[in-house]
């Protein structure tokens, strides 16, 4: 499998999408941020019935409350009967609020506000900081194990490639106009794994074709070596990106969006490691050209 004579293609179309993400993020003034990220309100009105979603939008723009998305949660008896508002904006008052449960309790007589808290500065900026921390000390700890396991530039790779996995997967969230809750994190955190899993796998072959045959040019041993973590790691990537798909088709909109979101991460973790990991490497080692000695067959 040749890959290293065409690491500027793959250069270019990791660029263009990463562009393609800047552009989208400028024109639109930012990702599509979560309540988490820009502050507001979130409000439960609980009917204690199901509901017709119309009646809890038309009670809604009655009070002065437009344009906030609407989402239904399910109590133990899985009956439609709690109405979830987050409104990214201040100007969702206790008066605009009181307004919509009148509205809406003339029509559901049992209805109540089970959940009405308002998210400030101090919450976003802990809501930010917690996945924020966790991914950069989890990042910290990789690259110093990859230091300890393989050598230095091997090390420096994995981190390279896993922050390419990461820029990538926000550039199709911002492409996608995805919405970056909290949860995205963890989705980031899960695609970061695996990326990290795919290069681990890569590079402890490299290091295992290097410690029998120390001679062969490191291109030499790229090339050898990504047939065989392909085929060793190809269902894995398969089966999570099917289950993620199926969870897409057949879970709660919310549900569905982030696992769109982890089957896209994947992907682009499989692409990072059969075409990108590779060519970063031998940048690293510059030892693109064959060495004289000897050479895997």
């Amino acid at each position: 499998m040749s890959v290293i004579k065409n690491t500027k293609l793959y250069i270019l179309i990791s660029a263009l999408i990463i562009i393609a993400g800047i552009v989208v993020t400028l024109l639109c003034n930012g990702f599509n941020l979560g309540i988490e990220f820009t502050g507001g309100r979130i409000i439960a009105f609980d009917t204690a019935v199901e509901f017709n979603p119309k009646d809890i939008t038309d009670a809604l723009n009655k009070s002065g409350i437009k344009g906030v998305p609407l989402q239904i949660a399910f109590n133990d008896q899985t009956i439609k009967s709690v109405a979830i508002l987050k409104a990214k904006t201040q100007n969702v008052t206790d008066e605009k609020i009181n307004a919509a449960y009148e509205i809406i309790k003339s029509k559901y007589t049992q209805t109540e506000i089970k959940y009405n808290e308002v998210i400030g500065q101090t919450a976003r900026l802990r809501w930010f900081l917690t996945p924020a921390v966790a991914i950069i000390v989890s990042v910290a700890i990789v690259f110093v194990f990859a230091l300890v396991y393989f050598k230095q530039k091997i090390a420096l790779t994995i981190l390279i490639c896993l922050v390419h996995d990461i820029i990538l997967l926000l550039a199709v969230a911002a492409i996608t106009r995805h919405e970056i809750t909290s949860d995205f994190a963890i989705v980031i955190m899960a695609v970061a794994a695996f990326s990290i899993y795919l290069n681990f796998a890569l590079f402890a072959k490299v290091k295992e074709h290097l410690k029998h045959r120390p001679n062969t040019s490191d291109k030499n041993v790229i090339e050898k070596s990504l047939p065989e973590t392909i085929n060793y790691l190809k269902y894995p990537a398969a089966s999570l990106i099917l289950v993620a798909l199926v969870l897409a088709l057949l879970a709660q909109p919310m549900i569905s969006g982030l696992a769109l979101v982890f089957a896209a991460g994947i992907a682009i973790s499989v692409y990072s490691n059969i075409v990108f990991a590779g060519p970063v490497y031998i940048k690293l080692t510059g030892t693109n050209k064959q060495k004289p000695k000897e050479a895997l067959s």
